[in-house]
């Protein structure tokens, strides 16, 4: 065993231990404040000791990280640890682990840019640490096999971050008044959590792809649902459901639940045939979030007070009915790379904006009432043949706002009482008739440079029309009659051939810039089987394939 202390014991420094201590040795450090960046270059026990005025506190300094671990088979247990943070990627830690098989217990970290931060690392273990006041209590980056077990997470601003990782268990934590997020999964896939309680954060919980999430983790007393692979279940309020997520599910129907504080309140991913119906969400982020999700049904909930009221990306065919949206921070439906939508009978009210519509096509607006958002009531960009119909459009700031569109048509809207009416620019063929426009400061505004059929009842406006200067066919064209996306293509693992159309782009990771249409992927690694699969544009701007070994 090596001592150190500020005076009577073996060395002075933590640092000066370290460097005369050999392979599994003790170094005991005890109280005081030392002002240090420690360096754990070889396989040791590091135990912090109370001899009479507290455990002993390592101070970064605003330095760097108060200590590094950098060989395997650490133990790192009993200090308290502080300012390691001034750093400009947040790379500086209370405890930064960038090596294999350590344990780090009953420590308690603060005002550091990460309490705990395990890079690149696997089979270490944190137990039973205090992470307060730190940007992320413990954050595990492209780490696997790691334990975080038991440990106390309060008034950081993001909990608990898993990004990039994958096979870690999660049990037994406590996370509390975080000032974003309490637990999240990035990227993440095959974790397991267990019996981890999420309270008071901003939002509680948030997470995709298959991870094994299981009932016992609670977000304010309330049980998280976390479905991989499921069908034909029905999630209804005898569940007490916080938060519910949804991953490869079909047929699924979610009705009577209510939800609040998690980034997204339902989140269906890759799931379809499935029904959310008289749900009640608010102070989340999304309060219900479709993605690559086609055919379902978003039927009489209720949405407030969240970022979003609902996000539809890359999705297919969904309807949204009879919803009530309002009060939300950005929008209350937002619609982007979608599809085939019937958006329809729904209240936008006191959003910032109503609805938002980002390169998505062939959808269908009719019937909703869009009425005091203090943006716009309708926000259409870069985006094919939809049809705005019959929409009562009352009260905000701006009407309607069409930038890019092609083939849009819009009739039948009544169009009153907004600061302007409805604002036409850099569209190619677009039919606005049949529309009300009455009572705004301005009716309509106008670019009539790109073939567009214009024809409407345009009465008590402050002033009923201006002309917005020419865009070129080729300005209009860019985004939207041949509006097309860049895609980044990668496979697991890496290095595949891609070939588009039997076109060869590259080696994954790889780019393509593709145009509205589909298209055939097919990736050939050798080891592997060939794998086609195929990609639709407008959709998602990342494509990630596994690919599966071949038979010896």
């Amino acid at each position: 065993m090596i001592t150190v202390c500020q005076d009577g014991c073996d060395y002075s420094t933590i640092g000066l231990g370290i460097y005369h201590a050999q392979p599994g040795d003790i170094v005991e450090v005890q109280s005081g404040v030392y002002i240090e960046n420690v360096v754990a270059n070889k396989p040791m026990v590091l135990r912090g000791v109370d001899t009479g005025s507290g455990r002993p506190m390592v101070n970064g300094n605003y330095n760097e990280s108060g200590f590094i671990i950098e060989a395997d088979g650490v133990t790192l247990e009993g200090f308290e640890i502080n300012n390691s943070q001034g750093s400009y990627f947040d790379l500086w830690a209370g405890i930064r682990v960038e090596s294999d098989n350590n344990i780090i217990a009953n420590n308690s970290i603060y005002t550091s840019e990460n309490g705990i931060l395990i890079k690149s690392s696997g089979q270490n273990v944190l137990d039973s640490n205090v992470l307060a006041d730190n940007k992320y209590g413990i954050k595990l980056d492209a780490s696997f096999n790691n334990r975080i077990l038991n440990n106390t997470l309060r008034k950081n601003k993001l909990g608990i971050l898993i990004t990039g990782s994958r096979n870690n268990e999660l049990n037994g934590n406590e996370v509390s008044s975080s000032e974003s997020i309490g637990i999240e999964l990035e990227n993440s896939l095959d974790n397991i959590l267990k019996d981890n309680q999420m309270r008071n954060n901003t939002y509680n919980f948030a997470a995709s792809g298959r991870n094994d999430i299981d009932t016992s983790n609670f977000v304010n007393s309330r049980s998280i649902y976390y479905l991989v692979g499921k069908s034909n279940q029905v999630l209804d309020a005898t569940s007490s459901a916080g938060a519910v997520c949804c991953i490869d599910c079909k047929n699924m129907t979610f009705k009577d639940l209510t939800l609040n504080n998690n980034l997204n309140g339902i989140y269906l991913l890759n799931t379809g045939k499935s029904t959310i119906e008289n749900c009640s969400i608010d102070r989340s982020e999304c309060g219900i979030k479709l993605e690559g999700s086609d055919g379902n049904t978003l039927r009489n909930n209720t949405a407030f007070n969240n970022t979003l009221g609902i996000s539809i990306l890359n999705c297919t065919n969904d309807l949204i009915y009879g919803n009530r949206l309002q009060e939300n921070g950005v929008a209350g439906l937002n619609l982007d790379l979608s599809r085939e939508a019937i958006i329809e009978d729904n209240l936008f009210n006191k959003n910032l904006q109503g609805i938002i519509i980002i390169e998505s096509d062939d959808n269908l607006i009719r019937g909703n009432n869009l009425s005091n958002n203090t943006g716009r009531g309708i926000f259409l960009s870069k985006s094919l043949g939809n049809n705005i119909s019959g929409n009562r459009i009352i009260g905000n700031n701006l009407g309607m706002e069409l930038e890019k569109p092609w083939k849009t048509r819009v009739s039948g809207n009544e169009i009153t009482e907004n600061g302007k009416g409805l604002i036409l620019e850099c569209g190619i063929n677009n039919d606005i008739s049949a529309n009300n426009i009455t009572r705004n400061l301005l009716g309509l505004l106008l670019d009539r440079s790109g073939n567009n059929t214009v024809n409407n009842f345009l009465q008590n406006n402050i002033k009923d029309e201006e002309e917005l200067p020419p865009c070129s066919q080729t300005t209009a064209a860019s985004g939207t009659s041949t509006p097309g996306i860049e895609v980044i293509i990668k496979s697991d693992p890496d290095g595949a051939q891609a070939r588009i159309d039997g076109e060869y782009i590259g080696d994954t990771t790889t780019r393509a810039y593709l145009l509205r249409g589909n298209y055939s992927l097919r990736l050939e690694l050798k080891g592997y089987n060939t794998n086609v699969t195929s990609i639709i544009i407008p959709g998602s701007k990342n494509v990630m394939v596994e690919l599966s070994e071949q038979d010896n």
